[in-house]
Parts: structure tokens; sequence; C-alpha cells
């Protein structure tokens, strides 16, 4: 029996070393292929996304670079959801399905008002507002010149999040998995991404805030375990 490709997707400012531990503790059939957005990791030299559009044509560019014949699953933290989410029908148009997506940290695309800071907010206080959903490290926040550096990362993948809105839900039609903190200040809402699951969906809730898997690697490596 084949394996499964795991590509995931980072949140907004992070790079593929979020997943590193993670693909330490997973189960030999899956084999965990975490992609940098471009401007973000691996990729620092690259320009920016600024389009929704830009970005899944990147992430696919990435994935066909793998053997996308076999079996494979998306997992998206926080912006990452968004992206999987729109990755899905992306995929789907070009004769592609994932056999199960995982979102984390992050409500549907649907769903307003989700805690996303404004891009256009002035630079203390954004950064403040993205200060307050943790993951950053205290290097960063001592530093003004990284900061100075992070800045436009950070509001390019928030302006991203915003293009993902949409109102009205689509069916993701294989089975999903959505993990989150149950101190993250949108954890009640995240029963709305029911609402597009075409199969089963499974809704699962961990110790912490937004950034609840830095804290639960394992755990998380246990629920993907399982689903695949």
């Amino acid at each position: 029996m084949c394996g499964t490709r795991l590509f995931c997707l980072p949140y907004a400012g992070g790079s593929s070393l979020f997943y590193r531990p993670l693909g330490k503790l997973l189960k030999s059939s899956v084999d965990l292929i975490a992609l940098d957005y471009p401007g973000h990791g691996a990729r620092m030299g690259n320009d920016l996304c600024v389009r929704l559009d830009d970005l899944l044509d990147d992430v696919y560019a990435q994935m066909r670079k793998k053997n996308l014949d076999e079996p494979f699953a998306v997992l998206g933290y926080s912006l990452g959801a968004t992206v999987a989410y729109h990755l899905f029908f992306y995929l789907q148009a070009k004769g592609l399905t994932p056999q199960h997506v995982f979102f984390a940290a992050n409500t549907p695309p649907y769903v307003p008002n989700d805690g996303v800071p404004s891009p256009d907010l002035d630079d203390d206080e954004f950064l403040d507002q993205m200060t307050a959903l943790g993951g950053m490290s205290q290097e960063v926040l001592a530093c003004r010149e990284l900061l100075d550096l992070f800045l436009p990362i950070m509001r390019a993948d928030v302006r991203l999040e915003e293009a993902g809105s949409v109102t009205v839900p689509r069916t993701i039609d294989v089975s999903m998995t959505v993990m989150y903190g149950n101190e993250d200040d949108t954890n009640s809402e995240m029963g709305e991404w029911c609402h597009c699951a075409g199969a089963s969906c499974d809704l699962r809730a961990l110790d912490g805030g937004h950034f609840f898997m830095l804290d639960h690697y394992a755990d998380v490596a246990q629920i993907i375990n399982r689903a695949l």
C-alpha cells in the first residue's frame, strides 16, 4: 500500500519550520512535506504574493514537484487553513482530490470577524494584536530590525486572509478534521466548519490558544496518524 504525502501550509508570517517537530512524530507511512509561501522561510528572497490566486498557483507548483498520482492530504494552520480551503477546490478543478483535509486554528472563510487584525492598523497596534495571538519568538519581538522585516510579511499574509473570505460555504466532499485550541477566542465558532462538510467532520479541541500545536505536537500527530 502506498503511503500518504501530507502537504502542510503555514500560518501568517510563518514558515515550514513550524512543522518540523510534527514530521518526526508521524507514522512511517505519512510523509510530511511542509511548504513555504514566497517571501517566507527558505524562500525569503522571493516576492510576496499579493493575490490569493497567485498563492494557490505557487502552492500547486510546489506540490506538482511531488507525485500527486499517489494519495495525499493537506493540513493548513491559521492562514494555512484558509489557503487549504481554497486549494481543495483549486485541485478539484484539475482532477485532483486529497484523501483528507486538516484545518487548524482558524474558522472557515465564510465566518466573518474571526479575530484577524486589520492590515491597515498602524505598526504598533498591528503588532500588538498579532503578538496577542502568540507564536512570535522573543528574538523577533526584541529586535526592531527583525520586526521591520516581518511586519510587511505579516501584513501581506493578513491581506491574503481577507481575500480568502467567502459568503457561502462550498462542499468539501472528503473527510476533514478540524483542530483548535480551547482557549482561542474563536473556539466557539469552530463547529461552523461542519457546514461545508460533504463527508465526516471531526472536531478536535486541544488545550491552549491560537498556537496550541506548539505544546501538542504529539497529540496532533496522533490525530493525523489515526485519520490517515
